[in-house]
C-alpha cells in the first residue's frame, strides 16, 4: 500500500489528515510526491454548459463571484475547456494505491466554497490557447473535473474533518463520496438534474 503525497510545511489542515491516513494504516509507504496520471489514462477536458446550470442552481456560493463564474464561463463560448496544461498538471492531494487500486482524497478549505483569490490564471481551449479567468473559478473547474473524472474519490470538508473526523471508518471505499457540512456548498449537489 502507497500513499502519495506532495508535503507542504505551510497546510496544517493536510497535515492533520495526513496523520489521519497514517494512524488508520501504520504500514502505509508514504512517498513526497503527486499521483501522476498517464496521457492515455484520462481526458482533462470539461464541459462548460453543465457547470453554468449547477452555477445556476447552487444556493450557497457568494452570489457575487458566482454570477462572475457564470458570466465568464458564458462569455466563453466553448463547449468545453481544460483546466489542466496537461495531464502532468493534475495534482490530488492525497492518493493511496491498494491492491492495484487509486482512491484519491482532496481536503477542500474554504477558499473552495468562499470563492477567494481573483488573480488572473489560465485555463485553455480544445486547441491549446490560453485564456485568463479568475484564480476561483479556475479551482472550481479543476475541483469539478476531479468529481466528474475520477473514481475512487472522496472530497473531505476541512470544517467537517474538524467535527466529524470519527465517522471516516471505510476510507478505501469505491466510488465517490462527499463529506460536508449540511446547509454548505458540496459539489455533488451542482449536478441539478439527479
Amino acid at each position: 500500500m502507497k500513499l502519495f503525497h506532495s508535503y507542504n510545511k505551510d497546510r496544517k489542515k493536510e497535515h492533520e489528515f495526513l496523520r489521519f491516513i497514517i494512524n488508520k494504516f501504520p504500514d502505509i509507504e508514504y512517498i513526497n510526491e503527486n499521483y501522476r496520471f498517464e496521457e492515455s489514462q484520462i481526458d482533462s477536458t470539461i464541459e462548460v454548459e453543465p457547470i453554468i446550470k449547477g452555477l445556476k442552481f447552487d444556493k450557497f456560493l457568494p452570489n457575487k463571484r458566482k454570477q462572475i463564474c457564470i458570466d465568464t464561463l458564458t462569455n466563453l463560448h466553448l463547449e468545453k475547456v481544460s483546466a489542466f496544461e496537461s495531464i502532468n498538471n493534475i495534482s490530488i492531494d492525497f492518493t493511496i494505491k491498494a491492491n492495484g487500486i487509486n482512491y484519491f482524497f482532496e481536503l477542500h478549505e474554504d477558499q473552495h466554497k468562499n470563492l477567494s483569490v481573483s488573480r488572473a490564471t489560465k485555463i485553455f481551449d480544445l486547441q491549446g490557447n490560453m485564456i485568463l479567468i479568475p484564480r476561483y473559478l479556475v479551482r472550481l473547474l479543476k475541483d469539478i473535473w476531479r468529481w466528474n473524472n475520477l473514481t475512487n474519490y472522496q472530497i473531505v470538508w476541512a470544517d467537517w474533518f474538524e467535527k466529524h473526523s470519527n465517522k471516516l471508518m471505510n476510507i478505501l471505499e469505491p466510488g465517490r463520496h462527499e463529506y460536508g457540512l449540511k446547509n454548505s456548498f458540496l459539489f455533488k449537489n451542482m449536478n441539478h438534474e439527479n
